[in-house]
């Protein structure tokens, strides 16, 4: 009898969890893991898989490089450094802006190839870049273009020896779930993530131990978030400074490194977050408030670029006027972004910005040929 129990309990168990993980994946089909693909990085050679990487010199890339390939390469190259952004979250590899934009370049008879060095969180920093470009010389040749993607957390990412756990201590406020959120933030990403139902129970309690209302000073860093030292979030405008001001410096070692000794073109890509495009609601789930903000990224990058001498390519118009045509024409909304996602493009959004790129880079290949 015990044992007939407790098989009727094991079944009953089974088909509880097959029904919340059916139905989890039906309502809640933009936080299905077969579309957004996993959290966690793995390493493979599954092309089709949406997050799978590979590993070239001390970052984890998305796509295999051929050293001896880039040796005999006679063409021109665009090398691009950047993070989850390029090495494409959340969407199949050929939907990366760069490889849309590869068949724009090969219609046109323009013989150029992308290398793209993106990879993950606080990894993708300029001093690993600069590392990494030093160490294998076939990466750059004179008259090679470095497409830098910035990211609006890239501030965060580029200080990971102190700021990354200044964040996090930030962010705990004494918080059991805080604490819980980031202390099993691994096994979580490798294990619970796999299953749906429980990826939609973190979503909806990650919205519990954030503050997402009251003012800027209430709020503190949950006003902006991972974007705080970006923006300089209200309260944190000091050490905001502190960390753009290292971040100059170590753009400043890399833009020197590539154009006054690989004789080769720097830029900057930029890709906004969510919270500034119209009609992307859907995607600022802890309803970051960019009031809270007292530094204007784009202005300081635009300094930067006049003293260092590259050029930026800033994609934030053309996904404001494109975001308010659609809605206009078709009432779509949260249509270049993945939805309930703060930073990552979908598939559309690529698209634009390999639109946007297209000039830039067509006239990158004419100029030095």
């Amino acid at each position: 009898m015990k044992i007939k129990s407790f098989i009727k309990y094991i079944f009953f168990i089974f088909f509880l969890v097959f029904f919340l993980e059916f139905f989890s994946r039906i309502l809640f089909p933009e936080l299905n893991i077969t579309m957004t693909g996993p959290l966690q990085v793995e390493f493979g050679t599954q092309e089709g898989k949406k997050l799978y990487f590979k590993r070239y010199d001390n970052l984890k890339v998305r796509e295999n490089i051929d050293n001896e390939k880039l040796k005999i390469f006679s063409g021109k190259k665009i090398l691009i450094l950047g993070d989850s952004i390029s090495a494409g979250y959340g969407v199949l590899l050929k939907d990366i802006y760069y490889k849309k934009l590869q068949l724009i370049l090969d219609s046109e008879k323009i013989k150029t190839t992308f290398v793209n060095l993106a990879t993950f969180g606080s990894q993708a920093n300029l001093k690993s870049y600069l590392i990494t470009i030093k160490n294998n010389k076939f990466l750059l040749k004179p008259n090679d273009l470095v497409l830098y993607q910035f990211n609006y957390n890239d501030i965060l990412d580029n200080n990971s020896d102190n700021s990354i756990e200044s964040y996090r201590g930030q962010s705990e406020k004494n918080n059991f779930l805080n604490k819980l959120a980031i202390y099993t933030a691994n096994f979580r990403y490798k294990i619970l993530n796999k299953s749906n139902f429980l990826r939609v129970m973190q979503h909806y309690a990650s919205l519990t131990i954030k503050k997402t209302t009251g003012s800027c000073e209430e709020r503190g860093i949950d006003s902006l978030g991972v974007y705080t030292y970006t923006y300089g979030a209200k309260g944190y405008k000091y050490v905001s400074n502190k960390y753009w001001k290292n971040f100059e410096k170590d753009l400043q070692k890399l833009v020197n490194h590539v154009t006054n000794e690989k004789k080769a073109k720097f830029a900057i890509l930029l890709v906004p977050p969510p919270m500034e495009i119209i009609y992307h609601n859907k995607s600022n789930i802890y309803n970051y408030n960019l009031s809270c903000k007292t530094i204007e990224p784009k202005k300081k990058l635009k300094e930067f670029s006049i003293k260092y001498g590259f050029d930026i390519i800033d994609s934030s118009n053309l996904f404001i006027q494109e975001s308010n045509r659609i809605y206009q024409e078709e009432g779509i909304v949260n249509h270049f972004f993945i939805k309930y996602d703060i930073n990552h493009p979908n598939e559309n959004g690529h698209g634009l910005i390999a639109i946007k790129l297209m000039p830039y880079v067509r006239n990158f290949y004419l100029n030095n040929n």
